[in-house]
């Protein structure tokens, strides 16, 4: 005998379902989902926090629901959750402007107990006051007043108020503006001017002037105050004066630190075992070894886009690594792995250049362990050219699931993806921080795909020009002199 489930449910909670044309028949929009790292703690702050009425259904996912029978379904996937951005939100209804301002004080005060990541302040927009959070598992809930009622009553009461050919102004949407893909987002820049060199942000190609900060160090070290602005931007940047002629520079030019990852990409370890004949585990993180990182020289290794890079020292074995850039915003110190990505600012293209014939001393005899010359092989004027903006950490999306491609002189060399990491970021993070306190301002190169020239034995020379792109940040050149 045939059920009919529409009729279990009861009448006050239905609206009428309208005939319709589609390929599906559903009858009810009826579950969401999401993920968490661990059902007990995001129990704790779904119940304790937001108030909501949970039940463990299942071993591994738990339905949430608050004042109607649509529920989210939260599936626990431990260190596999993928970060989200604000647009990808719930929203939680409250009764009055006061209880919006009350929740936003509760997250800050109680930030740290329930692993709250993100506060961003109330601001109101489209009749609705309201303030969005991001959790230990990198949701993000709006809680929202609307002086109306609730507020998706009326979108369907009134119908369509605009056809579909109508185009969408994107300067008027600033979430739109904030988050979305690197020709549209805010970014935030170094660049040049005829009176100096200045710090701002980019979005639709143009650049604006920082009001607040004098250069990216100033940013990055009042980073949650700097990410609360910009987060509220949104429309009001179209309104300013563009800066004419500004010519992008590295958006970091002076670094604290700069740390590099060795040997940490899948593919490009296959690639050294095979064609190199080097013997590197190609599981480090299984067998339980640690993140290996070394340092580069900051201040005169860093260059940005436009830039010219001499041959180093008279080398002949100039070889190329595009790399994500990791760039910290909150100081780390013995931070846990689920807390490392808390701390970073944002993201940049890197080219980690590698003087091959340098990497060692041959005067030193071949057993000493002074025959290593990291200096002379990654730390040079020119070695990390970076660029062409950083793009805030709530905007890149995924960073371990970024396409990246590098070229020279037209020629595709590199093309893979951060998913091929070893380590991930947030290994990395936890694991340098366990060794050294991470600095607002510090950047880490997180490691380079297949695809560098040592194999071939096919290096850099004068004239030769590199691209290098990462999605979601943008692409750059340099020529070598």
């Amino acid at each position: 005998m045939e059920i009919n489930i529409q009729d279990a449910i009861p009448a006050d909670f239905t609206v009428p379902v309208p005939e319709r044309d589609s390929l599906v028949k559903p009858f009810c929009l009826g579950h969401g989902t999401l993920e968490c790292y661990s059902l007990k703690a995001s129990r704790k702050f779904y119940e304790e926090f937001l108030g909501l009425e949970c039940r463990r259904h299942a071993k591994p996912s738990m339905s949430v629901r608050l004042g109607m029978r649509f529920h989210i379904v939260c599936v626990e996937v431990g260190d596999a959750v993928h970060p989200c951005n604000v647009l990808n939100h719930w929203g939680l209804d409250v009764k009055s402007r006061d209880s919006v301002d009350a929740a936003y004080q509760a997250a800050l005060k109680h930030k740290d107990q329930y692993k709250i990541r993100q506060v961003l302040e109330p601001q109101e927009q489209h009749s609705v006051y309201s303030f969005y959070l991001e959790d230990l598992d990198h949701n993000w809930w709006e809680i929202q007043y609307y002086a109306n009622g609730f507020q998706h009553d009326d979108f369907f009461d009134f119908g369509d108020r605009f056809s579909d050919d109508e185009k969408v102004d994107l300067n008027a949407l600033p979430e739109l503006n904030i988050f979305g893909k690197a020709d549209s987002m805010i970014q935030l820049v170094t660049f040049k001017v005829p009176d100096g060199v200045r710090t701002g942000m980019m979005t639709n190609g143009k650049i604006y002037q920082s009001r607040a900060y004098n250069d990216m160090l100033e940013v990055l070290s009042d980073w949650p105050n700097a990410c609360a602005k910009l987060a509220t931007l949104g429309s009001n940047l179209a309104e300013r004066e563009d800066v004419k002629h500004a010519e992008l520079v590295a958006p970091l030019p002076a670094p604290r630190n700069i740390y590099f990852a060795g040997a940490n990409y899948k593919d490009h370890v296959e690639e050294m075992k095979e064609r190199l004949k080097l013997n590197i585990n190609a599981d480090p993180k299984g067998s339980g070894e640690k993140p290996w990182h070394s340092l580069k020289a900051t201040g005169s290794s860093v260059v940005g886009p436009g830039s010219k890079v001499a041959l180093p020292g008279g080398s002949k074995m100039l070889d190329w690594e595009v790399e994500l850039a990791v760039v910290i915003g909150k100081p780390a110190k013995d931070v846990p792995r689920d807390k490392a990505l808390d701390h970073v600012a944002g993201y940049t293209v890197a080219n980690d250049l590698s003087a091959r014939d340098h990497i060692f001393r041959p005067e030193v005899a071949e057993g000493s362990p002074f025959r290593y010359d990291w200096i002379g092989q990654k730390s040079f004027d020119g070695s990390c050219p970076m660029g062409p903006a950083i793009t805030p950490a709530q905007c890149i999306g995924d960073p371990m699931n970024l396409s990246m491609k590098l070229w020279v002189n037209g020629k595709l060399k590199q093309d893979s993806n951060t998913n091929q990491m070893l380590f991930d970021i947030a290994d990395q993070i936890s694991h340098l921080s366990s060794r050294v306190t991470l600095l607002p301002g510090d950047v880490v190169l997180t490691g380079t795909p297949a695809g560098v020239g040592m194999p071939n034995m096919d290096f850099l020379k004068p004239g030769d020009v590199v691209k290098q792109w990462i999605e979601n940040i943008g692409e750059f050149e340099f020529t070598i002199a």
